[in-house]
Protein backbone atom coordinates (compact mmCIF):
# COMPACT_ATOMS: atom_id res chain seq x y z
CA UNK A 1 0.00 0.00 0.00
CA UNK A 2 1.21 3.45 -0.87
CA UNK A 3 1.22 5.97 2.03
CA UNK A 4 1.32 8.94 -0.37
CA UNK A 5 -1.73 9.63 -2.53
CA UNK A 6 -1.73 12.31 -5.26
CA UNK A 7 -4.16 15.10 -4.42
CA UNK A 8 -5.14 15.26 -8.10
CA UNK A 9 -7.15 12.08 -7.61
CA UNK A 10 -9.62 14.19 -5.67
CA UNK A 11 -9.76 17.15 -8.07
CA UNK A 12 -9.18 15.83 -11.61
CA UNK A 13 -12.13 15.52 -13.97
CA UNK A 14 -10.17 12.99 -16.02
CA UNK A 15 -9.54 10.83 -12.94
CA UNK A 16 -13.24 11.01 -12.00
CA UNK A 17 -14.18 9.91 -15.52
CA UNK A 18 -11.89 6.89 -15.16
CA UNK A 19 -13.44 6.01 -11.80
CA UNK A 20 -16.93 6.14 -13.26
CA UNK A 21 -16.01 4.05 -16.29
CA UNK A 22 -13.87 1.41 -14.57
CA UNK A 23 -15.45 1.23 -11.11
CA UNK A 24 -18.95 2.68 -10.77
CA UNK A 25 -20.13 1.45 -14.17
CA UNK A 26 -18.77 -2.04 -13.44
CA UNK A 27 -18.68 -2.90 -9.72
CA UNK A 28 -21.59 -4.20 -7.69
CA UNK A 29 -23.07 -1.23 -5.83
CA UNK A 30 -25.26 -1.29 -2.75
CA UNK A 31 -28.49 0.36 -3.90
CA UNK A 32 -30.97 -0.22 -1.07
CA UNK A 33 -32.17 -2.45 1.72
CA UNK A 34 -34.54 -5.21 0.64
CA UNK A 35 -37.16 -4.02 3.13
CA UNK A 36 -37.66 -1.03 0.80
CA UNK A 37 -39.07 -3.39 -1.85
CA UNK A 38 -40.93 -6.04 0.17
CA UNK A 39 -43.83 -7.03 -2.10
CA UNK A 40 -44.68 -7.20 -5.84
CA UNK A 41 -45.05 -3.70 -7.20
CA UNK A 42 -42.85 -2.05 -4.60
CA UNK A 43 -40.13 0.04 -6.26
CA UNK A 44 -37.25 2.38 -5.55
CA UNK A 45 -35.04 4.56 -7.71
CA UNK A 46 -31.28 4.65 -7.20
CA UNK A 47 -29.21 7.54 -8.53
CA UNK A 48 -25.55 6.84 -9.23
CA UNK A 49 -23.28 9.14 -11.24
CA UNK A 50 -25.35 10.18 -14.27
CA UNK A 51 -27.67 7.16 -14.16
CA UNK A 52 -31.07 6.63 -12.58
CA UNK A 53 -31.93 2.98 -11.91
CA UNK A 54 -35.49 1.73 -11.37
CA UNK A 55 -35.63 -1.31 -9.05
CA UNK A 56 -38.97 -3.13 -8.71
CA UNK A 57 -40.27 -6.31 -7.10
CA UNK A 58 -41.84 -8.25 -9.99
CA UNK A 59 -44.98 -10.37 -9.80
CA UNK A 60 -42.94 -13.56 -9.35
CA UNK A 61 -41.23 -12.07 -6.28
CA UNK A 62 -37.85 -11.48 -7.91
CA UNK A 63 -36.17 -8.10 -8.06
CA UNK A 64 -35.67 -6.47 -11.45
CA UNK A 65 -33.60 -3.39 -12.23
CA UNK A 66 -33.79 -1.19 -15.32
CA UNK A 67 -32.38 2.05 -16.58
CA UNK A 68 -35.08 4.48 -15.53
CA UNK A 69 -35.73 5.84 -19.02
CA UNK A 70 -38.56 5.43 -21.53
CA UNK A 71 -37.41 3.73 -24.73
CA UNK A 72 -39.41 6.15 -26.91
CA UNK A 73 -37.71 9.53 -26.54
CA UNK A 74 -35.57 9.07 -23.43
CA UNK A 75 -37.85 10.67 -20.85
CA UNK A 76 -37.06 9.86 -17.24
CA UNK A 77 -39.73 7.28 -16.53
CA UNK A 78 -40.22 7.41 -12.75
CA UNK A 79 -39.48 10.52 -10.67
CA UNK A 80 -40.51 9.13 -7.28
CA UNK A 81 -37.79 7.82 -4.95
CA UNK A 82 -39.97 4.92 -3.80
CA UNK A 83 -43.52 3.67 -3.89
CA UNK A 84 -45.82 0.98 -5.26
CA UNK A 85 -46.99 0.65 -8.86
CA UNK A 86 -48.90 -1.80 -11.03
CA UNK A 87 -47.00 -0.45 -14.05
CA UNK A 88 -44.84 2.50 -15.08
CA UNK A 89 -46.19 5.04 -17.55
CA UNK A 90 -44.09 7.69 -19.23
CA UNK A 91 -45.58 11.16 -18.54
CA UNK A 92 -44.79 12.36 -22.09
CA UNK A 93 -46.60 10.07 -24.56
CA UNK A 94 -47.96 7.49 -22.10
CA UNK A 95 -45.87 4.53 -23.19
CA UNK A 96 -46.45 2.07 -20.35
CA UNK A 97 -44.21 -0.71 -19.00
CA UNK A 98 -44.93 -3.74 -16.83
CA UNK A 99 -43.07 -4.55 -13.62
CA UNK A 100 -40.85 -6.94 -15.59
CA UNK A 101 -39.93 -4.18 -18.06
CA UNK A 102 -42.15 -5.30 -20.97
CA UNK A 103 -43.88 -2.61 -23.01
CA UNK A 104 -47.61 -2.92 -22.29
CA UNK A 105 -48.98 -0.20 -24.54
CA UNK A 106 -47.75 2.66 -26.70
CA UNK A 107 -50.62 4.72 -28.11
CA UNK A 108 -50.32 5.11 -31.90
CA UNK A 109 -46.67 4.00 -31.92
CA UNK A 110 -46.90 1.31 -34.60
CA UNK A 111 -43.55 -0.22 -35.52
CA UNK A 112 -41.74 2.35 -33.37
CA UNK A 113 -42.68 0.20 -30.38
CA UNK A 114 -40.87 -2.85 -31.80
CA UNK A 115 -37.29 -4.03 -32.06
CA UNK A 116 -35.76 -4.58 -35.52
CA UNK A 117 -36.86 -8.24 -35.38
CA UNK A 118 -40.46 -7.29 -34.61
CA UNK A 119 -40.42 -8.06 -30.88
CA UNK A 120 -41.97 -5.46 -28.55
CA UNK A 121 -39.37 -3.31 -26.87
CA UNK A 122 -38.62 -3.51 -23.15
CA UNK A 123 -36.84 -1.36 -20.63
CA UNK A 124 -33.10 -1.96 -20.69
CA UNK A 125 -32.15 -4.24 -17.80
CA UNK A 126 -29.45 -3.75 -15.18
CA UNK A 127 -27.89 -6.64 -13.25
CA UNK A 128 -29.62 -6.91 -9.87
CA UNK A 129 -29.29 -9.31 -6.93
CA UNK A 130 -30.21 -9.68 -3.26
CA UNK A 131 -27.55 -10.57 -0.71
CA UNK A 132 -27.52 -10.12 3.09
CA UNK A 133 -30.67 -8.02 3.06
CA UNK A 134 -29.35 -5.51 0.52
CA UNK A 135 -30.13 -4.85 -3.13
CA UNK A 136 -27.01 -4.78 -5.32
CA UNK A 137 -26.79 -3.54 -8.90
CA UNK A 138 -24.07 -3.59 -11.55
CA UNK A 139 -24.21 -1.45 -14.69
CA UNK A 140 -21.68 -3.62 -16.51
CA UNK A 141 -22.70 -5.53 -19.63
CA UNK A 142 -21.10 -8.61 -18.06
CA UNK A 143 -21.24 -8.16 -14.31
CA UNK A 144 -18.48 -9.47 -12.02
CA UNK A 145 -19.26 -12.38 -9.72
CA UNK A 146 -21.12 -10.80 -6.80
CA UNK A 147 -20.55 -13.71 -4.41
CA UNK A 148 -16.82 -13.68 -5.15
CA UNK A 149 -16.74 -9.91 -4.57
CA UNK A 150 -18.49 -10.23 -1.18
CA UNK A 151 -16.81 -13.48 -0.10
CA UNK A 152 -14.09 -11.85 2.07
CA UNK A 153 -16.75 -10.12 4.21
CA UNK A 154 -19.60 -12.60 3.81
CA UNK A 155 -19.15 -14.21 7.22
CA UNK A 156 -19.17 -10.83 8.98
CA UNK A 157 -22.29 -9.68 7.11
CA UNK A 158 -24.08 -12.97 7.73
CA UNK A 159 -23.27 -12.80 11.44
CA UNK A 160 -25.02 -9.45 11.88
CA UNK A 161 -28.07 -10.51 9.78
CA UNK A 162 -28.68 -7.05 8.24
CA UNK A 163 -31.74 -8.51 6.48
CA UNK A 164 -33.51 -8.34 9.86
CA UNK A 165 -33.03 -4.59 10.20
CA UNK A 166 -35.49 -1.89 9.15
CA UNK A 167 -34.83 1.66 7.99
CA UNK A 168 -35.44 4.39 10.58
CA UNK A 169 -34.24 7.47 8.72
CA UNK A 170 -32.41 8.37 5.51
CA UNK A 171 -30.51 11.59 4.86
CA UNK A 172 -29.25 12.43 1.36
CA UNK A 173 -26.81 15.32 1.67
CA UNK A 174 -25.24 17.25 -1.22
CA UNK A 175 -21.66 18.07 -0.20
CA UNK A 176 -18.95 20.19 -1.85
CA UNK A 177 -16.33 17.46 -1.77
CA UNK A 178 -15.05 14.50 -3.74
CA UNK A 179 -16.67 11.14 -2.95
CA UNK A 180 -13.31 9.78 -1.74
CA UNK A 181 -12.89 12.74 0.62
CA UNK A 182 -16.16 11.66 2.19
CA UNK A 183 -15.11 7.99 2.33
CA UNK A 184 -11.78 8.87 3.93
CA UNK A 185 -13.30 10.77 6.85
CA UNK A 186 -15.15 7.65 7.90
CA UNK A 187 -12.34 5.22 7.06
CA UNK A 188 -9.93 5.98 9.91
CA UNK A 189 -9.98 6.54 13.65
CA UNK A 190 -6.91 8.79 13.72
CA UNK A 191 -9.10 11.91 14.01
CA UNK A 192 -11.20 10.74 16.97
CA UNK A 193 -8.95 12.24 19.62
CA UNK A 194 -8.68 15.60 17.86
CA UNK A 195 -12.01 16.19 16.09
CA UNK A 196 -14.22 14.30 18.56
CA UNK A 197 -12.56 14.59 22.00
CA UNK A 198 -15.99 14.24 23.61
CA UNK A 199 -15.99 10.58 22.51
CA UNK A 200 -12.81 9.66 24.38
CA UNK A 201 -14.72 8.97 27.60
CA UNK A 202 -16.86 6.42 25.71
CA UNK A 203 -14.56 4.66 23.19
CA UNK A 204 -10.99 3.40 23.25
CA UNK A 205 -9.63 5.14 20.15
CA UNK A 206 -6.13 3.75 20.67
CA UNK A 207 -7.36 0.15 20.49
CA UNK A 208 -9.12 0.43 17.12
CA UNK A 209 -8.21 -2.59 14.95
CA UNK A 210 -7.97 -2.45 11.15
CA UNK A 211 -8.22 -5.52 8.92
CA UNK A 212 -8.11 -5.89 5.13
CA UNK A 213 -10.56 -8.31 3.50
CA UNK A 214 -9.94 -8.57 -0.23
CA UNK A 215 -11.21 -5.36 -1.83
CA UNK A 216 -12.86 -4.44 1.46
CA UNK A 217 -11.72 -3.66 5.00
CA UNK A 218 -12.98 -3.32 8.55
CA UNK A 219 -12.33 -1.33 11.71
CA UNK A 220 -13.28 -2.63 15.17
CA UNK A 221 -13.61 0.15 17.78
CA UNK A 222 -14.05 -0.71 21.49
CA UNK A 223 -17.05 0.98 23.11
CA UNK A 224 -17.87 1.38 26.77
CA UNK A 225 -14.33 2.04 27.88
CA UNK A 226 -12.44 5.34 27.75
CA UNK A 227 -9.29 5.98 25.78
CA UNK A 228 -6.22 5.46 28.02
CA UNK A 229 -4.68 6.57 30.27
CA UNK A 230 -7.50 5.80 32.74
CA UNK A 231 -7.78 3.94 36.01
CA UNK A 232 -10.33 1.10 35.58
CA UNK A 233 -11.18 1.46 39.28
CA UNK A 234 -12.58 4.97 38.69
CA UNK A 235 -16.31 5.62 38.82
CA UNK A 236 -18.31 5.78 35.60
CA UNK A 237 -18.16 9.20 33.93
CA UNK A 238 -21.30 11.17 32.91
CA UNK A 239 -20.39 10.69 29.24
CA UNK A 240 -20.24 6.93 29.69
CA UNK A 241 -23.55 6.99 31.53
CA UNK A 242 -25.04 8.79 28.50
CA UNK A 243 -23.70 6.06 26.20
CA UNK A 244 -25.18 3.33 28.39
CA UNK A 245 -28.56 5.05 28.28
CA UNK A 246 -28.30 5.33 24.47
CA UNK A 247 -27.53 1.61 24.26
CA UNK A 248 -30.51 0.84 26.55
CA UNK A 249 -28.25 -0.71 29.17
CA UNK A 250 -29.82 -0.86 32.62
CA UNK A 251 -28.31 1.66 35.09
CA UNK A 252 -25.33 0.28 36.96
CA UNK A 253 -25.06 0.45 40.75
CA UNK A 254 -23.67 3.65 42.23
CA UNK A 255 -20.45 1.88 43.23
CA UNK A 256 -19.82 0.53 39.68
CA UNK A 257 -16.46 1.33 38.10
CA UNK A 258 -15.14 1.67 34.56
CA UNK A 259 -14.03 -1.96 34.67
CA UNK A 260 -17.66 -3.08 35.11
CA UNK A 261 -19.00 -1.40 31.98
CA UNK A 262 -18.02 -3.77 29.11
CA UNK A 263 -19.47 -6.81 30.86
CA UNK A 264 -22.65 -4.87 31.65
CA UNK A 265 -23.05 -3.92 27.99
CA UNK A 266 -22.57 -7.48 26.77
CA UNK A 267 -24.95 -8.87 29.41
CA UNK A 268 -27.61 -6.29 28.56
CA UNK A 269 -27.35 -7.03 24.83
CA UNK A 270 -27.74 -10.77 25.42
CA UNK A 271 -30.78 -10.28 27.66
CA UNK A 272 -32.38 -8.00 25.10
CA UNK A 273 -31.65 -10.49 22.31
CA UNK A 274 -33.27 -13.29 24.30
CA UNK A 275 -36.43 -11.22 24.75
CA UNK A 276 -36.87 -10.77 21.00
CA UNK A 277 -35.63 -14.18 19.95
CA UNK A 278 -32.39 -13.07 18.29
CA UNK A 279 -29.48 -15.48 18.48
CA UNK A 280 -26.21 -13.87 19.63
CA UNK A 281 -24.32 -17.09 20.29
CA UNK A 282 -21.98 -16.31 17.39
CA UNK A 283 -20.72 -13.21 19.24
CA UNK A 284 -18.22 -13.15 22.07
CA UNK A 285 -18.60 -10.55 24.82
CA UNK A 286 -15.64 -8.77 23.23
CA UNK A 287 -17.53 -8.65 19.91
CA UNK A 288 -20.54 -7.13 21.62
CA UNK A 289 -18.46 -4.30 23.08
CA UNK A 290 -17.05 -3.16 19.73
CA UNK A 291 -18.50 -1.10 16.94
CA UNK A 292 -17.65 -2.98 13.75
CA UNK A 293 -17.34 -0.92 10.57
CA UNK A 294 -17.11 -2.77 7.25
CA UNK A 295 -15.99 -0.78 4.22
CA UNK A 296 -17.56 -2.35 1.13
CA UNK A 297 -15.58 -1.25 -1.91
CA UNK A 298 -16.02 1.17 -3.49
CA UNK A 299 -18.30 3.52 -1.60
CA UNK A 300 -20.18 2.09 1.39
CA UNK A 301 -19.46 1.74 5.09
CA UNK A 302 -21.62 -0.46 7.31
CA UNK A 303 -21.33 0.44 11.01
CA UNK A 304 -22.70 -2.43 13.10
CA UNK A 305 -23.69 -2.52 16.73
CA UNK A 306 -26.07 -5.13 18.10
CA UNK A 307 -29.61 -3.90 17.25
CA UNK A 308 -28.47 -1.01 15.03
CA UNK A 309 -26.73 -0.28 11.75
CA UNK A 310 -25.48 3.03 10.38
CA UNK A 311 -24.94 2.86 6.62
CA UNK A 312 -22.81 5.54 4.97
CA UNK A 313 -22.83 5.73 1.18
CA UNK A 314 -20.73 8.18 -0.85
CA UNK A 315 -21.99 8.79 -4.41
CA UNK A 316 -19.82 10.63 -6.96
CA UNK A 317 -21.03 13.57 -8.99
CA UNK A 318 -21.17 12.64 -12.70
CA UNK A 319 -18.90 15.49 -13.88
CA UNK A 320 -17.58 17.56 -10.96
CA UNK A 321 -14.86 15.92 -8.81
CA UNK A 322 -15.46 18.57 -6.14
CA UNK A 323 -19.03 17.44 -5.40
CA UNK A 324 -20.73 14.29 -4.14
CA UNK A 325 -23.75 13.01 -2.26
CA UNK A 326 -23.38 11.55 1.21
CA UNK A 327 -26.19 9.20 2.26
CA UNK A 328 -26.63 8.51 5.98
CA UNK A 329 -29.10 5.68 6.56
CA UNK A 330 -29.98 4.45 10.05
CA UNK A 331 -31.43 0.98 10.66
CA UNK A 332 -32.69 -0.70 13.82
CA UNK A 333 -33.55 -4.26 14.68
CA UNK A 334 -37.36 -3.96 14.88
CA UNK A 335 -38.71 -4.67 18.36
CA UNK A 336 -42.17 -3.44 17.47
CA UNK A 337 -44.58 -4.51 14.75
CA UNK A 338 -45.01 -2.90 12.35
CA UNK A 339 -41.68 -1.00 12.42
CA UNK A 340 -41.88 2.81 12.34
CA UNK A 341 -42.29 4.64 9.03
CA UNK A 342 -38.84 5.83 7.86
CA UNK A 343 -38.07 9.54 7.84
CA UNK A 344 -36.44 10.71 4.59
CA UNK A 345 -34.80 14.06 3.82
CA UNK A 346 -32.78 15.49 0.94
CA UNK A 347 -30.81 18.67 1.55
CA UNK A 348 -27.57 20.50 0.98
CA UNK A 349 -24.78 20.50 3.54
CA UNK A 350 -25.41 23.21 6.10
CA UNK A 351 -29.20 23.25 5.80
CA UNK A 352 -29.83 20.85 8.72
CA UNK A 353 -28.04 19.91 11.92
CA UNK A 354 -26.40 16.48 11.71
CA UNK A 355 -25.46 16.27 15.36
CA UNK A 356 -22.11 16.91 17.05
CA UNK A 357 -20.21 13.90 15.66
CA UNK A 358 -21.51 13.46 12.12
CA UNK A 359 -21.91 17.22 11.83
CA UNK A 360 -18.22 17.78 12.61
CA UNK A 361 -17.20 15.16 10.03
CA UNK A 362 -19.37 16.55 7.24
CA UNK A 363 -18.51 20.17 8.08
CA UNK A 364 -14.86 19.32 7.50
CA UNK A 365 -15.40 17.94 3.98
CA UNK A 366 -15.52 21.28 2.06
CA UNK A 367 -12.40 22.44 3.93
CA UNK A 368 -10.58 19.25 2.99
CA UNK A 369 -11.66 19.60 -0.63
CA UNK A 370 -10.55 23.24 -0.78
CA UNK A 371 -7.12 22.18 0.44
CA UNK A 372 -6.94 19.44 -2.19
CA UNK A 373 -7.30 22.12 -4.86
CA UNK A 374 -4.47 24.29 -3.48
CA UNK A 375 -1.18 24.56 -5.39
CA UNK A 376 0.42 24.30 -1.96
CA UNK A 377 -0.76 20.72 -1.52
CA UNK A 378 0.23 17.91 -3.87
CA UNK A 379 -0.23 14.63 -2.00
CA UNK A 380 -1.76 12.98 1.04
CA UNK A 381 0.89 11.72 3.48
CA UNK A 382 -0.82 8.88 5.29
CA UNK A 383 0.29 7.75 8.72
CA UNK A 384 0.30 4.26 10.18
CA UNK A 385 -3.03 5.19 11.80
CA UNK A 386 -4.78 5.47 8.40
CA UNK A 387 -4.45 2.02 6.79
CA UNK A 388 -8.07 2.02 5.62
CA UNK A 389 -7.43 4.94 3.28
CA UNK A 390 -4.23 3.39 1.93
CA UNK A 391 -5.98 0.07 1.35
CA UNK A 392 -8.90 1.67 -0.47
CA UNK A 393 -6.55 3.50 -2.84
CA UNK A 394 -4.54 0.35 -3.50
CA UNK A 395 -7.76 -1.42 -4.49
CA UNK A 396 -8.84 1.56 -6.58
CA UNK A 397 -5.51 1.51 -8.42
CA UNK A 398 -6.03 -2.14 -9.22
CA UNK A 399 -9.51 -1.54 -10.60
CA UNK A 400 -8.19 1.30 -12.75
CA UNK A 401 -5.13 -0.65 -13.88
CA UNK A 402 -3.01 2.11 -12.39
CA UNK A 403 0.66 1.39 -11.71
CA UNK A 404 1.56 3.97 -9.07
CA UNK A 405 5.01 4.28 -7.54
Amino acid sequence: MNPRIPAARYTSEAWLARELQSVFHVAWLLAAHTSNVPTPGAFITFEIASESILIVRADDGTLRAFYNVCQHRGTLLCTQSHGHAASFRCPYHHWEYARDGRLLRAPGAGLAACEADGRPISLRQVHCAERFGFVWVSLAEHAPDLDAHLAPIAAELARYRPQDYRLVHAHEIAVEANWKTSVDVNNEGYHLATLHPELLDMVDARAARFSAHGDHSSIALPIGRPTPPVNPAERITPALQTLLKHLAVDPLPAHATLADVPAAIARSFRERANRIGWDLRGFTDDDLTHKHQVHVFPNVQLNFLPFSLELYRHRPHPTDPNRCWFDELSFMHPEQSPPPTPRRRQFRHGEHDLGPVMGADVDLLPRLQAGMNSRGFTELRLTAHEPGIAHMHAVLERWLGEAHD
